[in-house]
């Protein structure tokens, strides 16, 4: 600066070759303390003079210097670890080039963050960058050292060799090929067992990796933003340094190392579940769920930690694959399926018919007399073991939906205590992919638990209609003496309850009480259709809608007692019809169409009024409604 001036004011430029000339001679001296101080290993004085260099405008040497001096102190003692794990049979015990890579970071991030407040403030903002590639050289060599030595001893790409051919041969699941015996599956699982610490070295690998480019990222990005003018330029020359940096491309090569061993531990931890199955009578539900999502959110909490955004949508994707494969389509779809159309639950329910015209309903919805165990046994055990698995599996479903819930808040926090700190780029995508697997396995398990549900009525809707039909046979047009006499002699009611009670014992005692919750409804709904009906094909005068008003009264009680649900608001339109059906007089409507949110139509209320053998039929029509 000083030669620029002189020459701009044109003032002493006889001085200028001395000047130049003494600059020569103090970077001289300076560079060769400087060397003298390195043979000697003085550390001191080495950066002391490290500040020296931007005082006589020697940024590019001074950096250069004080960075090739520190990355010859870093891999001397990377080397040294490499070859003191090397001594022995250090390298056959576990995490050791693990510890390696971690203890070879840390030398390189203790000297940034080190040196990084004086450069900085000597050297300039943009200089840090500068120095970081001159010490990440080295960093890079030795890290690549580690991971070929880990490849080396961990015989790596054989497991890989082998992991993508089950992976790409066997590409569903190995459930199929236990029917004809399990010699084949048996190795490969115990194989899935044996590799499972190399997949944690792997993540771990790369979790150190990914922390330690966080480090340098959460150093060079803000200091993008101090450059007026300048930020594309350096934005540009610090993502270059990140793709060209060897630990990324180290990183990349774990990753592809880490997602097909992971991705067959999944798939065969999942794959043991199902064929280790087994009924679980403390929960009602098989076994296989807690097994299958305790690997799950093992596998996927692993890929989290591992640092590596595309690796956990990855896993996301896959374990999406395999569970929809493997678990839904291949166990749960396939057992409730063959269930249901064994025809063991038409079979239970015209058992409890016959026994509830015989009075000798006393057991549950396959409880059977002496006389039938003798008859019937075998039959019956098959029976008992239909329903179970039948059952059970529409439990386990149910299962899978609470499993998933509780998997997303566990995958959520973690998602946010690993990458609350990091790009929002990575933190929004994980979170969009979580939310796509929950979303698409939750509708996936719905759909099945609805559907067959719904298979679940169509077997009951028989029954449901014989214990109904007695409604018919009974008088609604009756007289006050006929109305006593139901009071004592009740028509239909109790009998309806007394099949309900026998047939919802077996349910009670093998659904969850989730599924018992849903179970009621659908047998609520179903009872409530036909009773619409059957109101609707009948004749009333007062003693009669007041004799229907108490049956009706009696199952709201029934189920009101039984469920959690709310009754009243699935009872409300037949609960409405009593009302009206028990008005007394037909202007009572328009009472009680101001005050009462009605679920019947206009013309519904005028077709139930018409049912009154007492109502007039012109001031029905004269209502406004």
């Amino acid at each position: 600066k000083l030669v620029e001036t002189l020459e701009k004011e044109n003032v002493g430029l006889q001085v200028l070759p001395q000047l130049q000339e003494l600059h020569h001679e103090v970077v001289s001296k300076v560079e060769a303390s400087f060397e003298n101080f390195v043979v000697t290993d003085n550390v001191k004085s080495i950066e002391e003079l490290f500040k020296i260099f931007p005082v006589i405008h020697e940024h590019d040497m001074g950096l250069s210097r004080y960075g090739t001096y520190l990355a010859s102190k870093i891999s001397e003692k990377a080397a040294n670890h490499l070859a003191l794990a090397a001594t022995g049979d250090s390298f056959s015990k576990p995490n050791v080039h693990v510890d390696l890579m971690t203890q070879l970071l840390e030398l390189v991030a203790q000297a940034i963050q080190t040196n990084e407040t004086v450069i900085q403030q000597c050297y300039g903002p943009n200089s840090l960058l500068r120095f970081i590639q001159i010490i990440q050289g080295q960093c890079d060599h030795h890290a690549e050292l580690i991971f070929f030595s880990f490849k080396e001893k961990r015989d790596l790409e054989v497991l890989l060799q082998r992991a993508r051919h089950e992976l790409l041969v066997n590409n569903r699941s190995s459930i199929s090929a236990t029917s004809n015996g399990q010699s084949k599956e048996k190795p490969l699982c115990e194989y899935c067992l044996s590799i499972e610490s190399i997949i944690s070295d792997t993540v771990v690998f790369n979790a150190r990796i990914e922390l330690y480019l966080c480090f340098l990222r959460r150093r060079l990005l803000p200091n993008t933003m101090q450059e007026n003018g300048k930020d594309h330029e350096v934005s540009s020359e610090i993502r270059k340094f990140f793709n060209l940096c060897g630990l990324s491309k180290i990183s990349q090569e774990v990753v592809d190392a880490y997602l097909p061993l992971e991705q067959l531990f999944l798939r065969e931890m999942v794959n043991k579940a199902i064929l280790m199955d087994e009924l679980d009578e403390s929960t009602k539900t098989f076994r296989l769920v807690d097994d299958i999502f305790f690997v799950v959110k093992k596998c996927l909490c692993r890929a989290i930690s591992s640092g590596s955004a595309d690796a956990v949508c990855a896993m996301f994707n896959y374990t999406n694959a395999v569970l929809s494969d493997q678990l839904i389509e291949e166990t749960l779809t396939v057992r409730t399926k063959s269930v249901t159309s064994s025809g063991w639950i038409q079979q239970a329910y015209h058992l409890v018919h016959k026994r509830a015209g015989s009075g000798t309903l006393a057991t549950g919805l396959l409880g059977t007399t002496s006389t039938e165990n003798a008859t019937n046994g075998s039959s019956n055990g098959s029976q008992v073991d239909s329903q179970t698995q039948y059952l059970y599996a529409l439990n386990s479903v149910e299962a899978c939906l609470n499993c998933l819930a509780i998997l997303r808040n566990t995958l959520e926090q973690y998602i946010e205590e690993i990458y609350g700190l990091r790009r929002n780029s990575d933190l929004n995508k994980l979170q969009a992919c979580l939310s796509d697997l929950i979303e698409s396995l939750a509708q996936a398990f719905q759909a099945l638990l609805d559907g067959r549900f719904d298979k679940l009525r169509s077997v009951i809707r028989p029954q449901v209609s014989s214990l109904t039909q007695s409604f018919n046979s009974v008088k609604r047009d009756l007289t006050e003496e006929e109305f006593e006499q139901y009071a004592v002699n009740d028509p239909w009611v109790e009998s309806l309850i007394v099949g309900l009670q026998g047939l919802l014992k077996s349910f009670h005692t093998t659904l969850s009480p989730g599924n018992y919750e849903k179970f009621l409804s659908l047998l609520a709904d179903e009872i409530l259709l036909r009773l619409e009906r059957f109101v609707q094909q009948k004749s009333y005068n007062r003693y009669g809608a007041l004799q229907f008003d108490k049956e009706l009264r009696c199952i709201f009680n029934f189920f009101s007692s039984l469920s959690t649900f709310p009754c009243r608001e699935k009872f409300a339109r037949i609960l409405q019809i009593s009302k009206l059906l028990n008005l007394e007089k037909v202007e009572e409507v328009s009472y009680y169409g101001d005050t009462s949110n009605w679920r019947l139509s206009a013309n519904e209320i005028r077709r139930l009024l018409t049912l009154r053998v007492d109502f007039n039929a012109e001031e029905i029509r004269r209502l406004h409604l």
